[in-house]
């Protein structure tokens, strides 16, 4: 449902009157937002890595 809601607001953009400057905020989105998925993905990994560590530290 959310997906759909992004869809068609970008599909408005789209054909907006002003069509170069919702491109770029298209894109500025979508680098924002690999951006955020990049940082969530690391942390992700070091909190796991953290965890990893202490649960071998603890249980030897």
């Amino acid at each position: 449902m959310i997906g759909a809601c992004w869809c068609r607001r970008l599909g408005r953009l789209a054909v907006d009157d002003q069509g170069v400057t919702s491109v770029e905020y298209a894109v500025i989105i979508a680098l924002i937002v690999a951006v955020v998925i990049g940082g969530v993905q690391a942390l992700t990994n070091a909190t796991r890595d953290s965890f990893d560590s202490s649960g071998a530290v603890l249980f030897q």
